[in-house]
């Protein structure tokens, strides 16, 4: 009776390829076995034993240089504990990110217009808090403001900011937009000037008969009144481009204004326009203005 096998034997019982085989014993994951007269590689029990272990620890996911240290030494089975403990924590947080998934999938098929892959991701948990903070500071600030108008321009940032993050934007984008949120938690009053157009701009998003192809009067009026209000320290400033980057503003604009219903979106690109010729009109040593990039 036979003792031994041959590769080919035993990839065919393991269901892997005799290329696997030398490849794990090329790399000291599987003791180099035993060979005939005639240089033929001889497998025993041990060896069908050991790539049994092998096979079974790469079907859970553990990577070979992971393996090939728990299996070092099988008389201590601490760095084999060690590793699988290891792989299990990795293994939780890949099943909250699948849930989390499912979960994204399962509440965009519930949408009737799933086809536009829904709301965008939630911005960062700094910017979320950030805004609610501002929410908050302005609501107590300024009791005029109804706080249904509020809750509904607020979420229009959310949207819009969190259509931002899912970018990877450059670094000097980034840096703006962290600047502009900085200057609105230190200060939410500079959004005052703004508050007694909010109704108007949410009602523009909300107002039936406002059709895509002709423009509403109340849009150029309310563009206007927007940019005249607007303190400078919200105003966009150009932001050195990183190489291979080019200017972003226009792209960001389009994507911001696409992201709105058609009225707000012509809105945001007449302000745009109008906010340009503000920067072009002012005295040249103030030409730069100290806020960020931003949807504008």
């Amino acid at each position: 009776m036979r003792r031994h096998l041959q590769i080919g034997e035993v990839a065919r019982l393991l269901g892997i390829s005799t290329k696997t085989i030398r490849h794990y014993q090329r790399i000291g994951l599987l003791a180099e076995p035993a060979r005939s007269a005639g240089g033929y590689r001889l497998f025993g029990g041990e060896d069908l034993l050991a790539l049994l272990r092998i096979r079974r620890l790469t079907a859970l996911g553990l990577p070979l240089s992971r393996i090939r240290e728990a299996l070092a030494t099988p008389e201590n089975r601490g760095p084999l504990r060690r590793a699988l403990e290891e792989l299990r924590e990795e293994l939780a947080v890949e099943m909250q990110s699948l849930t989390a998934r499912q979960a994204e999938v399962d509440r965009l098929l519930g949408e009737e217009g799933f086809g536009e892959l829904g709301e965008p991701a939630p911005p960062p948990a700094e910017v979320e808090k950030t805004l609610a903070r501002v929410r908050s500071q302005l609501s107590g600030q300024f009791t005029g403001v109804d706080p249904a108008v509020l809750d509904r321009a607020f979420a229009l940032d959310r949207r819009l900011l969190g259509l931002l993050y899912e970018l990877k934007l450059p670094a000097a984008t980034r840096e703006n937009l962290r600047e502009t949120l900085g200057r609105l938690a230190a200060d939410p009053a500079l959004l005052s000037p703004l508050l007694p157009l909010l109704a108007r701009w949410v009602a523009l998003g909300e107002g039936a008969g406002l059709g895509e192809l002709e423009e509403p009067p109340q849009v150029e009026a309310l563009a206007r009144e927007i940019a005249a209000a607007l303190p400078l320290e919200l105003t966009p400033r150009a932001a050195a481009a990183e190489p291979g980057t080019g200017d972003l503003s226009e792209i960001l604009a389009e994507l911001a204004r696409g992201a709105l219903p058609p009225a707000q979106g012509r809105v945001l690109a007449r302000l745009r326009e109008h906010l340009q010729e503000r920067r072009e009109n002012r005295a040249p040593e103030n030409k730069r203005g100290t806020g960020p990039t931003a949807l504008k």
